[in-house]
């Protein structure tokens, strides 16, 4: 008597295993000189609006994929203030261009 075995495909199931990749170290000067600016105060415009989900689609997203222009600064000219000086007085003095 030959017994025969009948051909079964198991088939398991396995969990998807995505392996990190490891990027480059960031060398340590390069670190230390990051985490000093991170330390800084930056001064910045906290509003509700920038805590909206995907809010960055919402503002650079437009009309025809036509960016508005920017608006003409040719007129403008900074000025300096002299605040230290107790002996400048009035409005602030232009700066001179290169």
């Amino acid at each position: 008597m030959t017994m025969t075995r009948k051909n079964t495909v198991r088939s398991k199931v396995r969990p998807v295993v995505q392996k990190e990749i490891r990027r480059a170290p960031v060398p340590r000067a390069l670190r230390a000189r990051v985490e000093a600016l991170l330390n800084e105060n930056y001064a910045f415009m906290d509003s509700p609006v920038f805590r909206r989900k995907n809010i960055d689609a919402e503002l650079f997203t437009f009309e025809d994929d036509n960016e508005p222009q920017l608006p003409l600064t040719s007129w403008y000219q900074p000025t300096r203030d002299e605040m230290l000086d107790t002996a400048t007085t009035g409005a602030p003095q232009l700066m001179k261009g290169n």
